[in-house]
């Protein structure tokens, strides 16, 4: 059963991915030397926060949601050697 996540939690999902992203690019930048106005960290960090942004309540729900998408795929495609 899908489950419908309020718009509060949406923000919350969208805020933490966005930041995980941010820290994720200036950790490149420092492992790199680069500099904080460099065009691949800008161009990086605005991209993840433009997408984030703009497809935000479809990223969330299918992450509030994975559990059942694991499911199904496992039902779909079983692993072999294990009981089912």
């Amino acid at each position: 059963m899908r489950r419908e996540i309020h718009s509060n939690t949406s923000i919350k999902i969208i805020a933490a991915l966005d930041v995980a992203a941010t820290l994720a690019v200036e950790h490149i930048g420092v492992t790199y030397n680069l500099s904080v106005f460099h065009p691949a960290i800008l161009g990086t960090v605005a991209g993840a926060t433009y997408v984030l942004l703009k497809h935000g309540d479809v990223i969330s729900h299918h992450l509030v949601n994975m559990p059942e998408y694991v499911e199904e795929a496992f039902k779909k495609y079983p692993l072999s050697g294990g009981p089912r």
